[in-house]
């Protein structure tokens, strides 16, 4: 499998000259020096790191301090290490994993996407390609991630779990927490070394606190005045720092070591009382000033502030180490303290006047665009704010946010900040706000947003007529929305428009939509279209080498190709797809499970039922995430084995809540292929339920194809077939036989062959209950002529019981088959079922030296029961069949003996020797 290194390719490459990559991939350069303590200690000479550490404690007790000290351990030791710190811009998984990847060296794969793709990609295969990846690095390999407690996204354990679980012993990381990390500590306890660190480690003690008051030059300070801070702080780092910085700015002033408590409610009124009224006027307004800045540099606190000082302001503050921490190598990018910064914004809301404060952030902001770094502008306009800054910043963040770097929490997040502070948006950020909201799958809010993107459309460019390049992405985006909402019709409708308006198109969006339409004609049973519609995909898509491309188009043609019947084509085209995907991106890859999906559909129809449902037991949780409606369709149609068990009851729960994720058509098919299992298995009650829940039934025998009005033609023929059996089930023969005509002309109209052969086996069924042998056989040859050709084995076997009754009973010359291709299908039927036809069992002959076939054991079976005097209905009643299959019995029977009524059956049989009198 090929990997693409982050270095050669910028497409979603992160600016670590920037602020936003400031910090993030190498720990933070202390000016000061490091405290020995009794944890780190403990790691120095344990050896080797454990498999996992997790720092887990509340603000201020040192928990970057000590990873960035594991950190030298780990590189000092030659191990590869790897840093990522995150903070709250960084809330959800994706962008966890985006930095991880750039962190190690692995970018994304197959960057040249079409609009309809999520640009997130699959998350369990970004982290299985992680896994991959981290497992081929030579030697010891250790991830730091500092405040993992930013990402609040509850698929984090996805992430974590991987690393602990899935990857070699010599693959290891560290984590510092505010909250408990989300992975399953308790097996990484029991089954490798799990070290917890928590405030009772952190905690400094006599020595730990003594040699960092020393090394600040407070040598002065006796062992009484050590023992007094440890007691007032209760070893809280923080508060021991703030007390040491105290001392050093004030000289030998121990005295109020004795009012001084390490609780957290004082440790703001310390920094009031003690260190900010030490500091010179000027310094305290630089920090007021500074304190929204997330981080800063010298050149941007000086354009923010416009305080000549403030240069030296920086520079005073690194060189006394107050609360200040360089973020990268060069120390050009500086942050607070968390706690410092979070006093320094209290202690400016008191004192700092609103226009102030406005005019630093707007300084600070048009600073940051000039320099490039938008994101970091963007956040401070809306925190200003400063809504016109923010809508031109979003304009230009807005394509590469969400389809570049797929950070669509944060962009989402932001432009509804700025519609809350009244901006007027542009025309891409409310592009790519509805793509956004159409990746997270809410689609109607999508639709309202590119209403507002048509109505600044049409104020930026009055006189345009829909066809300008303006209105291109708007309403391809509308057609991709209208597609993943169902509405086939809309999609049929805008698509034609689009493709001929916009030929020279983005390869992608063209091969979307032309896909999209194809999809939508073949739900509609306007095969022809699908198909012409295909091609264009197709030969748009040829252009380029693009796995999720190529997989696209061979998805859309396996749809087009089952719903007409032809699995074999079907399979040739998904098996070349997925070979090429497994080569090129590897198995784990989300569209993989996707076409797995199609190909399990096309092996079942042609009755490899056993090897299908395996291929969909599979790939269904990841290739119903990642994929469309009919793929999904495609594999819940497999799974759903008609329920006769409490636990296949609860597989088709799990099925039917799948089937939810996506719209109406997808729940109410599987509805209607329960109602035919329910059938199947003599549930009729079941069944009737089932389908006037739908309202397409009422009792006792009233089908109601009026209920179906504005349906697609999928779901008008899937109820129609649905409708039939349940006519047949209430005996309403003759209304089940028109249903069954109209239909079957239907579907022979169209070219759906695999409805052709449902068809033609009700058609045998209802000549079965009607006492039409003959018609019973040829309807069955019908479906056999039709399938034969295609191989369309499954619907035989999902009627196994009506197949064998007919082709056991019958003589094999009664089929009128005659091509070699029909011949050999029906024998591979015959093989399935385990059946073979009446002129293939074993013969007798009768007294008079005539030939005749013997009777089966059923046949003699019932010619006992005769014998005994029962009438029909009483066999019937005795073998639990139907009176019409005990008279096609008596039919096949007297065909067999060559006689015309019972005493004549009789009477052979005993001359035979099959029929004895006891």
């Amino acid at each position: 499998m090929s990997e693409v290194t982050a270095e050669a390719s910028g497409a979603r490459s992160i600016d670590e000259n920037s602020f936003i990559g400031a910090g993030r991939f190498e720990p933070p350069r202390y000016a000061f020096t490091l405290a020995p303590t009794r944890v780190m200690q403990s790691f120095e000479a344990a050896g080797p790191l454990p498999k996992v550490t997790t720092i887990v404690a509340p603000t201020g007790y040192g928990k970057t301090v000590l990873m960035t000290q594991i950190h030298r351990l780990a590189t000092a030791s030659g191990a590869r290490t790897f840093w990522l710190g995150i903070d709250d811009r960084e809330a959800d998984l994706p962008m966890i994993l985006t930095l991880v990847e750039h962190a190690i060296g692995l970018s994304r794969l197959d960057l040249n996407s079409a609009s309809i793709e999520d640009p997130r990609g699959s998350l369990p295969h970004r982290v299985d390609r992680m896994i991959a990846h981290l497992a081929r690095l030579p030697g010891e390999v250790v991830i730091f991630i500092d405040n993992i407690n930013s990402c609040s996204d509850p698929g984090l354990s996805l992430l974590l779990d991987a690393l602990t679980f899935r990857t070699p012993n010599t693959v290891k990381f560290c984590v510092t927490s505010t909250d408990p990390v989300p992975f399953d500590s308790g097996r990484a306890r029991i089954e490798m070394k799990l070290r917890r660190i928590t405030v009772s480690e952190l905690g400094f003690d006599f020595s730990t606190t003594a040699a960092m008051l020393r090394a600040s030059g407070l040598d002065h300070l006796s062992n009484e005045h050590i023992a007094t801070v440890v007691s007032k702080t209760e070893g809280w780092p923080a508060a021991i720092r703030l007390i040491q910085l105290i001392l050093s700015n004030e000289g030998d002033n121990t005295e109020g070591l004795e009012h001084f408590s390490g609780a957290d409610a004082d440790l703001a009124a310390l920094l009031s009382r003690r260190l900010i009224a030490s500091f010179d006027p000027d310094l305290v307004d630089f920090l007021h000033d500074i304190a929204e800045l997330r981080g800063f540099s010298v050149e941007l606190a000086a354009a923010a502030t416009g305080n000549p000082r403030a240069a030296h302001w920086v520079r005073f503050l690194v060189e006394r180490n107050v609360l200040i921490v360089p973020l990268d190598r060069g120390q050009t990018w500086f942050r607070f303290h968390s706690l410092f910064r979070q006093f320094l914004l209290a202690d400016a809301a008191g004192r700092q006047t609103p226009e102030r404060r406005r005019q630093v952030l707007l300084a600070a902001t048009e600073w940051l665009r000039a320099k490039g770094d938008r994101a970091y502008a963007l956040e401070l306009a809306l925190a200003a704010p400063l809504p016109e800054q923010a809508s031109a910043i979003l304009e230009q963040l807005a394509r590469p946010m969400v389809r570049d770097r797929g950070d669509l929490s944060t962009f989402t997040q932001w432009v509804e900040q700025a519609k809350t502070l009244g901006a007027t948006l542009g025309l891409d950020t409310l592009l790519w706000y509805a793509w956004a909201l159409a990746f997270n799958r809410h689609y109607e809010r999508a639709g309202v947003t590119l209403d507002e993107l048509a109505g600044r459309i049409r104020e930026v460019a009055p006189d345009d007529d829909g066809k300008g390049p303006l209105w291109s992405p708007h309403r391809m985006a509308q057609i991709i929305f209208n597609f993943h909402l169902d509405r086939m019709d809309a999609v049929r409708a805008e698509a034609p428009g689009w493709l001929a308006d916009y030929p020279d198109a983005g390869t992608f969006d063209f091969a979307a939509v032309a896909g999209a339409y194809a999809i939508a004609s073949a739900i509609m049973h306007d095969f022809q279209t699908a198909r012409r519609a295909l091609r264009l995909a197709q030969d748009s898509i040829i252009r380029v080498r693009s796995d999720y491309g190529l997989s696209w188009v061979a998805s859309v043609s396996a749809i087009v190709e089952l719903m007409q019947g032809d699995p074999i084509e079907a399979e040739r085209n998904l098996r070349d797809a997925e070979e090429q995907v497994r080569s090129n991106i590897g198995d784990s890859a989300a569209i993989v499970s996707v076409l797995t999906l199609g190909r399990a559909r096309a092996a079942a129809d042609t009755g490899r039922i056993t090897e299908a449902v395996e291929m969909v037991r599979q790939a269904i949780e990841q290739g119903i995430n990642e994929g469309i409606l009919d793929t999904a369709w495609f594999g819940i149609e497999v799974a759903l084995q008609c329920p006769d068990s409490g636990e296949d009851q609860r597989n088709i729960e799990v099925l039917q809540s799948m089937a939810r994720r996506y719209a109406r058509r997808l729940p109410f098919l599987v509805e209607l292929a329960l109602i035919r299992c329910a059938l199947r298995h003599g549930r009729t009650a079941d069944a009737m339920d089932k389908a006037e829940a739908l309202s397409i039934w009422s009792r006792p025998a009233g089908f109601h194809p009026e209920a179906l009005t504005g349906f697609s033609a999928m779901e008008r023929s899937a109820a129609t077939l649905a409708g039939i059996d349940l006519l047949m089930a209430a005996g309403s023969l003759r209304e089940a036989e028109t249903l069954i005509e109209q239909e079957l002309r239907s579907a022979q109209d169209t070219g759906r062959r695999r409805d052709q052969i449902e068809l033609h086996l009700l058609q045998t069924a209802f000549m079965l209950r009607s006492d039409n042998q003959d018609g019973a056989i040829k309807a069955l040859a019908r479906a056999v002529v039709t399938a034969s050709k295609r191989h369309l084995m499954r619907s035989f076997l999902e009627q196994r019981d009506l197949v064998v009754q007919v082709i056991q009973s019958t003589p094999m010359k009664k089929f009128g088959l005659t091509l070699p291709a029909d011949l050999a299908f029906f024998a591979k039927i015959c093989d399935a079922l385990g059946v073979s036809p009446a002129a293939s069992r074993p013969q007798t002959a009768d007294n008079d030296g005539y030939i005749v076939e013997a009777p089966t054991p059923r046949e003699i079976e019932l010619l006992q029961l005769l014998d005994s005097g029962l009438d029909n209905s009483q066999i019937a009643s005795r073998l639990s069949l139907s009176v019409p299959t005990v008279k096609w019995h008596l039919y096949n029977i007297y065909s067999k003996l060559g006689v015309k009524n019972r005493a004549g059956a009789l009477a052979k049989a005993r001359a035979l020797r099959v029929l004895h009198r006891q």
